[in-house]
């Protein structure tokens, strides 16, 4: 158990680059859903159909799969790796020894 620090240090490493790239995926999908539901209130709006207020109506295909689950179970995996990654940094943090506070004598 010499080199578990190593190993958890390069798995850390290793998730972070592919979290990334799957929070850029989330994000602009979810953008995307944004800006079709905006798309589709402003033409009812244009065409005089939203005279009664802004109605919202999201629906299952605009996600993967038809699948919104599938959009929140990834949220929650990129949420948990943060966490970690956010613990891991205060434990190496808080493990690491204190330099030695020594007096500077100037000749």
């Amino acid at each position: 158990m010499k080199h578990s620090g190593i190993f958890f240090l390069f798995f850390s490493a290793s998730c972070r680059f592919p979290c990334l790239q799957l929070l850029l995926l989330i994000g602009a999908k979810l953008e995307h859903i944004i800006n079709k539901l905006a798309y589709e209130v402003a033409s009812k709006h244009a065409a005089g159909q939203g005279e009664g207020g802004i109605v919202v109506r999201p629906s299952d295909e605009l996600f993967w799969f038809h699948s919104p689950r599938l959009v929140l179970v990834l949220i929650h995996f990129i949420l948990f790796q943060n966490a970690l990654e956010f613990a891991y940094f205060f434990w190496t943090l808080v493990s690491l020894p204190l330099p030695a506070k020594t007096p500077h004598r100037s000749c």
